[in-house]
C-alpha cells in the first residue's frame, strides 16, 4: 500500500476536473482505494510520499509523441 500526499488532480468525466488540494491518495497494489482531505487513523503507520505543494494527477497519461507516430494520430 502506498499514500501519496500533495494537490490531487483527476478528471471525472470529459467535461469535469475533480480537484483536492492538500490531500491523500491511498493505493493499494497498483489501485486507487480512496482520497482523503484529512488522513484516517488507520493509515497511521503507513509511509507517505509527499510530493508537497506538487500536483499528482492519477492516470497513465502518455503527454508525448514521436515523429514515426504522428501520421497515426487518431487512428
Amino acid at each position: 500500500m502506498k499514500i501519496y500526499h500533495g494537490n490531487i488532480v483527476y478528471s471525472k468525466s470529459s467535461k469535469q476536473l475533480i480537484e483536492y488540494s492538500d490531500a491523500y491518495i491511498v493505493v493499494d497494489n497498483g489501485v486507487i482505494k480512496a482520497i482523503f482531505d484529512k488522513l484516517p487513523n488507520e493509515y497511521k503507520d503507513t509511509q507517505i510520499i509527499d510530493f508537497g505543494n506538487g500536483v499528482i494527477i492519477p492516470a497513465f497519461s502518455d503527454l508525448h509523441v514521436h515523429a514515426p507516430q504522428y501520421p497515426n494520430r487518431g487512428v
